[in-house]
């Protein structure tokens, strides 16, 4: 029997890759402008917070299995990430729009993508992973490779999350939201470094 491939997607919100009309995926090619801040402000924001950035790190991992006269096995063939910018969800109160405050927003951004390579890192040892499987129904095989394999990811994910979370809190501590320019400096070279996927450990909260 031919190999059986599978694709999952397990995200936060919106398919990685396959951005909405107001999604953008991440790109060091593509760097935000005021016009893909398309939200309503809130009220009861605090002074500081002129700005905010919605993104979300969504994950897929792809598979295959093949049954034979030896049994049923399955391997694990590659698993990717996608850090996305949600624009209808980020907002900027009117009068501040100027080139320091969106440098902030990129920050949040960037550092969406810094956790999405955390996450490739760490995920990268599970491809190639294989397993046993049974059942003759293809779709029955297929969930429960599928649970069985998301078990394995999930735990890491939720791990790479929760940091990401505490790190963006700690980035808008530290620079009062941008205010603190010399802070900010700092912040820009410590996530800079972190695309490049150095100094990681800098960055944990």
């Amino acid at each position: 029997m031919p190999w059986i491939r599978g694709l999952v997607c397990l995200l936060l919100l919106g398919l990685p890759g396959f951005a909405a009309a107001d999604e953008i995926v991440w790109s060091a090619a593509r760097p935000l402008d005021w016009n893909d801040f398309r939200g309503r402000v809130p009220g009861g924001t605090d002074a500081e917070n002129v700005a905010a950035t919605a993104a979300s790190l969504g994950w897929t991992y792809e598979y295959e299995f093949e049954r034979s006269a030896s049994g049923c096995r399955y391997h694990v063939t590659a698993i990717r990430a996608t850090a996305i910018f949600h624009s209808e969800s980020s907002w900027v109160k009117p009068g501040h729009e100027t080139a320091a405050v969106l440098e902030h927003e990129q920050g949040h951004f960037d550092l969406t993508q810094v956790s999405r390579l955390m996450f490739e890192a760490q995920t990268r040892a599970l491809v190639g992973m294989s397993g046993t499987c049974a059942g003759r129904n293809a779709n029955r095989t297929s969930k429960r490779i599928a649970a069985e394999i998301t078990a394995r990811i999930e735990p890491i994910y939720e791990q790479i999350w929760q940091s990401h979370l505490a790190l963006q809190e700690r980035y808008d501590r530290d620079t009062r939201h941008g205010i603190a320019t010399d802070t900010q400096r700092n912040w820009n070279r410590s996530i800079a470094a972190g695309l490049r996927g150095q100094g990681w450990e800098q960055l944990q909260p």
